[in-house]
């Protein structure tokens, strides 16, 4: 299989898809604080489920990393990081499957910063 400039898993693309931030922002209204604090919420989440994903492949914990990855794979497809929810569906399966899932969730966690990079634009201290 190729990978094409359309493929969500690709991961030289675009971490977050621009028009689901756009969409966010225009959700937002005038409250600026809306899109920052959906996505301190969603960098928390982020944060908190590489972790959990790292913990549950090293166990062997197949339940804990499904949950895991099923929660990351629903919130970063809502964000637009279509990258990272490909692989958190990765991730799933793979807990499924009972394969390793060890080289995904590391590939999570790369995929992660990359989102974690793009969206600290969109933080105040953050903007020139």
């Amino acid at each position: 299989m190729t990978s094409t400039p359309s493929d969500p898993a690709r991961p030289d693309g675009e971490p977050v898809d621009p028009m689901v931030l756009g969409q966010l922002r225009a959700l937002g209204g005038d409250d600026a604080g809306f899109l920052e604090g959906i996505v301190r919420s969603f960098l928390a989440h982020t944060e908190r489920a590489v972790v959990e994903l790292r913990a549950a492949a090293t166990s062997g914990d197949r339940e804990r990393l499904r949950r895991a990855a099923h929660g990351l794979k629903g919130s970063a497809g809502n964000l637009g990081a279509k990258p990272l929810a490909a692989l958190a569906r990765r991730v799933e399966e793979a807990a499924v499957a009972g394969g390793d899932a060890r080289p995904v969730v590391e590939s999570v966690a790369s995929e992660a910063e990359r989102v974690r990079r793009r969206l600290s634009i969109e933080l105040p201290e953050t903007r020139a």
